[in-house]
């Protein structure tokens, strides 16, 4: 479903909005973690809870960076573009 769903809604807008509509699982450590190193300490859960997207995509960035290693963090891509302000 993680596959087949997304590639579908590439080139079907109803089945994007099939897939927009599912809503996301529970918030789990990994995902609060995940957001917070993106989005910092004060951002706003609702910007992901209840999305499968955006949670499913929280959960594809843990577990393909942060929790590779403890040395992935200090190479990784998304937080050193997180910390740059927009147009830098």
């Amino acid at each position: 479903m993680n596959v087949a769903v997304p590639l579908l809604a590439r080139e079907d807008a109803e089945a994007w909005r099939l897939l927009a509509a599912i809503p996301g699982e529970t918030v789990g450590a990994p995902m609060a973690e995940m957001a917070r190193r993106l989005f910092g300490g004060d951002h706003n859960p609702a910007l992901y809870a209840g999305r499968a997207l955006r949670t499913q995509g929280l959960l594809e960035l843990w577990d393909g960076y942060c929790s590779a290693s403890p040395e992935a963090c200090r190479s990784c891509p998304f937080a050193h573009s997180s910390a740059r302000p927009a147009g830098a």
